[in-house]
């Protein structure tokens, strides 16, 4: 019917349509690819309302065959090519029961491989399945069974009353160990601690007895080392005390081996949380001191629980259940002394503010040995800037007004010498400015048990975040925000950091908000409830959900595929 309409009147049409819709009639039909390849000014005018160095474009003269190029090129990158709603659905779903909340699927921490690894628990025998993500043909990826650990055949059950024993996966957590594996890629994931809930039927005998009585106070955490050719095998085991009214929230393990476990229980109306550390001495035999560090009541924050722990070099990271930014830290591992709450306030103003690294960092830019007669009295100087997702809901601290909701922010350091911003390092000291806000989340104070569930992939042009059925995607450019020679003219004189205006020029065809660009998501199709997330590449997100595990691919080559398999 549209085609029926005189050449003038359709291409005035397709001079009206947005980015997104005017690639998809591209894709639809030849007649459309017609009208764009005979005029260049309809190219120029769809790439301006599209994010991209404008002056790569107008100075210069194209042939329309390079600009519809560009155009296509553009498109891709910051998800105007009809991806979403052509994305491809793979669901993998389990065969046994599982126990949904504590299977999770993880990114390797190694840095240099992208590549994940899907952790399945069985409700039934407390068997963990461990998958890793594997090539399948020429671009498609798919689950591997490498390891199955089973707590029946591990060493430490060998008791008289073995085979009364029924256990149940209580934690589970991932450690990433001092000196990975190089063999095969998948390796450098070769440590998983598992939190074990054992009961011991009832027995006549008195010892039965006391075993079973027993076994409702203790619980074992059990290192499994993954090797790749002999399967996992048991490296440490302890006894784990449980107090009366105290239940498990999260462990972790540190590089050294030493475990850690987030005990909560409730005082009155109110939940409070502490952290135990479990040290050995200098004898492996030796049985572990318990050490403890208790979070203390804060009035501003009465309703504030741990839920999550991250071991990061000496410092321990302690998450709320609602957000997946850290919320409390304890500087020295080794010391435990206190448990400190970060400064998580964002605060209202346009203006650069002091305070220690925030959120989850993705992308740096070094600006190596500047010498400007203004900065740093004339010494040859370097600056790194790193670009952080920021999620706060703080409206107020201390009276003074907070921003609430996600933003990038941007973050500034001047180093003492010529070094590299480090994404995973705590740092206590930088400057920030916003730089973008991510629209389209919703409110924060309405989330389910779950909370929101985040990831950024390989090379932070994707910022995906979940909440409970609901999964966005925001595209960006990090040179945008980051590098200065993403301007035609360069940045404003002595603005080194490139603060001023920071992706104003590339971002020109988008809305504003409070002086910072404004990225508006997309919404991937609904599969579930969302457990879980992670990017296998810039254009391929895996989730673990009620329905399996699932693979949304929303590039160039999807053509809106469904398909339901079985996890091996």
């Amino acid at each position: 019917m549209l085609l029926k309409l005189p050449p003038e009147l359709l291409r005035q049409i397709i001079f009206l349509l947005d980015p997104e819709s005017f690639s998809v009639c591209l894709l639809t039909c030849k007649a459309f690819r017609n009208h764009a390849l005979n005029s260049t000014k309809l190219l120029r005018v769809q790439l301006k309302r599209m994010p991209g160095r404008q002056d790569a474009i107008e100075n210069r003269d194209y042939s329309t065959e390079s600009l519809l190029t560009i155009f296509s090129k553009r498109a891709a990158q910051h998800m105007h090519n009809g991806g979403v709603s052509l994305a491809d659905v793979h669901s993998f779903r389990p065969s046994t029961r599982i126990d949904w909340k504590n299977s999770t699927i993880i990114s390797c921490p190694c840095k240099w491989t992208k590549h994940l690894m899907l952790v399945e628990v069985c409700s039934d025998d407390a068997l963990v399945r461990l998958h890793t993500i594997t090539k399948h043909g020429r671009r498609d990826y798919r689950p591997k069974l490498r390891h199955v650990i089973s707590p029946n055949t591990s060493c430490f059950t060998y008791t008289p009353f073995s085979h009364q024993i029924r256990f149940e996966v209580v934690k589970i957590t991932v450690c990433e160990p001092e000196k990975p594996f190089r063999n095969p890629p998948w390796s450098c994931v070769n440590r998983i601690a598992v939190l074990y809930r054992y009961r011991l039927t009832d027995d006549v005998s008195p010892q039965g007895s006391k075993a079973a009585e027993e076994s409702q106070k203790v619980m074992k955490l059990v290192t499994y080392e993954l090797d790749p050719e002999f399967g996992p095998y048991v490296v440490d085991a302890l006894d784990v005390h449980i107090a009366e009214g105290h239940y498990p929230v999260a462990i972790a393990v540190s590089k050294s081996g030493t475990p850690m476990v987030v005990f909560r229980w409730h005082e009155g109306r109110n939940h409070r949380s502490k952290l135990v550390r479990y040290d050995r001495s200098t004898s492996q035999e030796a049985y572990p001191v318990a050490i403890a560090s208790t979070l203390e009541e804060d009035s501003r924050y009465p309703d504030e629980v741990i839920s999550g722990i991250e071991v990061k070099g000496k410092r321990i990271h302690l998450f709320p259940p609602w957000l997946p930014i850290p919320q409390w830290t304890i500087s020295n591992f080794f010391s435990l002394l206190e448990i400190n709450r970060r400064n998580t306030h964002l605060p209202d103003d346009i203006e650069a503010f002091a305070s220690h690294s925030l959120g989850k960092a993705f992308a740096s830019h070094h600006h190596h040995l500047i010498t400007d007669p203004s900065l740093n009295h004339g010494t040859t100087t370097c600056i790194n800037t790193a670009l952080e997702v920021m999620i706060s809901r703080e409206e107020f601290r201390y009276g003074e007004p907070g921003r609430v909701g996600a933003f990038i922010l941007k973050a500034v350091q001047y180093p003492d010498k010529c070094e590299m911003f480090d994404l995973t390092e705590d740092y206590r000291n930088l400057y920030h400015v916003f730089v973008a806000r991510l629209a389209g989340l919703g409110s924060l104070f309405n989330l389910s048990t779950l909370g929101i569930r985040m990831a950024v992939s390989p090379c932070g042009h994707r910022i995906a975040m979940a909440s409970w059925k609901r999964v966005l995607v925001w595209a960006l450019d990090p040179k945008a925000f980051l590098d200065p020679a993403t301007l035609a003219d360069g940045p404003v004189p002595g603005d080194h950091a490139y603060l001023e205006g920071c992706g104003y020029r590339y971002y020109q065809c988008n809305e504003f908000y409070q002086e910072m660009v404004e990225l508006q998501p997309l919404e991937l199709p609904e599969v579930g409830v969302v457990f879980d997330l992670a990017f296998r590449d810039e254009d391929e997100l895996w989730a673990w959900t009620e329905k399996g595990l699932v693979r949304w691919r929303f590039g160039v080559w999807s053509n809106r595929r469904r398909e339901a398999t079985l996890l091996e």
